[in-house]
């Protein structure tokens, strides 16, 4: 019978240290995008952004070390063509070439 007891108990502790060890909801999360995008992430992408009025599609490159660097450049339309996005942490910065200006975009 104290056999019984002390494997219950022993049991009980190994449950307990295991259930502390679980991971949350966002260390799943990023394990799960890490497996799914890797820690570095380059290429031309395209977007289209539609209204009930008009429709535009961007082409941009894009290159970013995840999680805390990225650089985005549009390619086309040639209106857009040359603006870039660099975010590094919570600072963000565009470049608009028409204006030869570098804008600082300020967090939250």
């Amino acid at each position: 019978m104290r056999a019984r007891t002390l494997l219950a108990l022993a049991l009980m502790t190994l449950a307990g240290s295991v259930a502390a060890q679980e991971p949350g909801a966002r260390e799943i999360l990023e394990r799960a995008e890490t497996l799914l995008w890797g820690r570095t992430v380059q290429g031309v992408f395209e977007m289209t952004v539609t209204t009930p009025r008009w429709q535009r599609t961007l082409e941009m490159r894009a290159w970013m070390d995840r999680p805390r660097r990225s650089f985005m450049r549009i390619l086309a339309p040639a209106k857009e063509k040359g603006i870039g996005s660099l975010r590094i942490g919570a600072e963000m910065w565009n470049y608009l070439p028409n204006v030869e200006r570098t804008i600082k975009i300020p967090p939250r």
